[in-house]
């Protein structure tokens, strides 16, 4: 059963962002040790409660002038919601294994952050990147909505 209970930040775990890059590629990097080891715990946490066989889907939204993505993580072993909150900070949140929330609050400094944050959760959880279905008819695809 689920708990429908969100997650709160933890506020001894803040720091300012995760990831340096500046025009080229090759200058990603973790801005600390200390800052990689946050997140790969984290990982390690969302790895152990969906399993293998994962897919990921993640899209921005805004609601009234907050900004934040939307990311959805599955596997064998089960699924996990995650709302990338665009705070300007960088704080992932406190919860226990044994009681997971309905949603996991993640505060990220900006956009570069929460981008670059979904190609390394892909990476890491070896997922599937899955699109979702319903986009076909906001984009101009009006046989699927006339059905």
């Amino acid at each position: 059963m689920t708990n429908l209970t969100q997650s709160q930040p933890n506020p001894d775990m803040t720091f300012h962002r995760i990831f340096d890059i500046g025009p080229r590629i090759q200058s990603l990097a973790f801005t600390s040790d200390e800052v990689k080891a946050y997140v790969l715990h984290f990982i390690a946490k969302i790895k152990t409660k969906i399993g293998s066989n994962c897919q990921l889907s993640a899209f921005p939204q805004r609601v009234f002038t907050q900004s934040s993505w939307k990311v959805h993580a599955k596997g064998d072993k089960g699924e996990v919601h995650l709302l990338f909150n665009i705070s300007g900070r960088f704080q992932l949140p406190a919860f226990s294994t044994e009681n997971w929330p309905a949603r996991l609050n993640v505060e990220l400094t900006d956009h570069v952050d929460g981008y670059w944050l979904i190609q390394y959760l892909l990476w890491k959880l070896a997922a599937i990147w899955e699109s979702p279905a319903d986009l076909s008819p906001v984009f101009g695809d009006k046989t699927v909505g006339n059905e």
